[in-house]
């Protein structure tokens, strides 16, 4: 049963945090060669940068008690603003962009939904 669960979660790893650095990781390195829309071109790999990074601490935390989910999601949010005002003040490379705050926010906060909801269902069903 141990076995089940080891598999599922590297799927759920898979899923959630590799394929949607992949498809990003694709969307940067054929910009030059397509040609994107502004918005996939400037927002997209970021959003999904955002909610990989955020479903790795989700699943650290995925069978634990609601308040380490909420502490998770907390970090990560904490986090994508720490990087993004560093870049801001020029502490770390890279260039601020004020809208990359709100797609990043909205793709953690949709991650952590995404698998709050999941925890919600799975609950509802075992009490029934």
């Amino acid at each position: 049963m141990k076995h089940v669960f080891a598999k599922m979660n590297q799927l759920r790893f898979f899923l959630l945090v590799i394929f949607p650095l992949g498809i990003g990781a694709f969307i940067y390195l054929l910009n030059g060669k397509m040609n994107f829309s502004l918005s996939v071109r400037n927002y997209l790999p970021d959003a999904l940068w955002a909610f990989a990074f955020a479903n790795c601490w989700f699943l650290i935390a995925d069978d634990s008690d609601t308040m380490s989910r909420t502490a998770s999601l907390l970090i990560s949010l904490l986090l994508i603003v720490v990087v993004e005002l560093s870049q801001l003040l020029q502490f770390i490379p890279g260039t601020f962009d004020p809208v990359d705050l709100p797609v990043m926010i909205s793709s953690c906060l949709f991650s952590f939904f995404i698998l709050h909801l999941k925890k919600l269902t799975s609950t509802k069903t075992q009490s029934s």
